[in-house]
């Protein structure tokens, strides 16, 4: 399937899931079956933490064997501000080569909502490389950041909680 979220090209696959559960964390790197269907989440209250979970499909393995498997991370907050990590490693290991492979990348994002964070869309922006395909695919995650109560903040009181000014300065 071909959405924001999970997408693929030229035989490789990349799909982000963000999922409040805990125990994905344990499994990076790992050979999986078949495509696990861990429980989905579209909002984080604050005080909550959340996993964002890398899922690769038939990296291809070079003449060693070797799979190798990168990616940059964009995270933008709901007041503007970017973060961004560039050549993460998401899967460096010696594959079996067996026909369909896939994997849990070796990183996993968490995400913490602190009392501090500005409410309202966090977007994950990922770029996920196949380095010996030569292929890229770009995937995106989202959840929404509520208050302890679930509600959503205004524009103002998130610009007020991040420490950004209505005229757009940094304080």
């Amino acid at each position: 399937q071909d959405c924001e979220w999970s997408r693929m090209k030229d035989g490789f696959g990349a799909m982000v899931v963000i999922t409040p559960d805990s125990r994905w964390k344990s499994r990076r790197g790992a050979l999986l079956h078949e495509m696990p269907k861990p429980a989905r989440l579209n909002s984080l209250r604050v005080g909550g933490k959340v996993w964002a979970l890398i899922f690769l499909t038939n990296p291809l393995p070079d003449a060693e064997g070797g799979v190798n498997v990168t990616c940059d991370v964009r995270t933008v907050r709901p007041n503007g501000k970017v973060t961004l990590h560039r050549e993460v490693c998401a899967l460096r290991r010696k594959d079996a080569g067996r026909k369909s492979r896939i994997y849990l990348a070796e990183f996993v994002v968490t995400m913490l909502g602190e009392e501090k964070d500005p409410l309202g869309e966090w977007v994950l922006e990922f770029v996920v490389r196949d380095r010996n395909r030569g292929v890229e695919v770009p995937i995106v995650g989202r959840y929404t950041l509520l208050s302890r109560d679930g509600r959503v903040a205004s524009v103002e009181e998130g610009r007020r909680r991040s420490g950004v000014r209505s005229d757009g300065v940094l304080t």
